[in-house]
């Protein structure tokens, strides 16, 4: 109902999970953007989310989900969602997401390799592994180094590209062809 009453935006389909969706969906009346729970029966928001993306590539999709946990949400992440958004935000929030990740372009392949080239070795490491789903103590454990040249390394990167999250950064590696 909320969406229904953003202007330019329509529910074209819902659907109780993964399964009912595919079933439902009409490849002739696609949607543009698929706003997906992480949790859902019969197949998961990130099964889903693979299958989405390599049947309807043009699909936006944007994970919702009552859990907050970092780690759930870049494995949403790095399954094909292009964003993610809490289910208790408010419903400007919602708005401002959709129009995000409606206007988001991908960067050009030299966009994306001078983002990696102005990266040091170390970083491109830590960042690579910030993208998955291990804590930084296990990706400081791989990396051989201490729990505070991970933290610095986050932190230089957070400044760098004006993020305050680790989502934020697994978000930004992923949109520009870092990781």
């Amino acid at each position: 109902m909320l969406i229904d009453l953003f202007p330019n935006y329509k529910v074209i389909l819902d659907a109780a999970g993964g399964k009912d969706f595919i079933r439902q969906l009409n490849p002739l009346h696609l949607p543009d953007i698929l706003l997906l729970d992480i949790t859902m029966p019969e197949m998961d928001g990130c099964a889903l989310s693979i299958w989405v993306t390599e049947h309807y590539p043009a699909i936006r999709i944007l994970a919702l989900s009552t859990m907050d946990n970092e780690l759930n949400i870049i494995r949403m992440l790095r399954c094909g969602a292009r964003g993610y958004i809490p289910k208790d935000a408010e419903p400007y929030e919602f708005k401002q997401a959709f129009e995000e990740i409606l206007a988001f372009r991908p960067p050009t392949p030299a966009e994306s390799a001078a983002l990696r080239d102005s990266l040091e070795k170390e970083q491109l490491i830590f960042l690579r592994l910030a993208c998955t789903e291990k804590t930084y103590y296990d990706i400081a454990e791989e990396m051989a180094v201490n729990i505070q040249f991970i933290e610095n390394h986050r932190d230089r990167l957070f400044n760098k590209w004006q993020i305050s999250t680790r989502i934020g950064l697994v978000l930004f590696a992923l949109r520009h062809g870092i990781v």
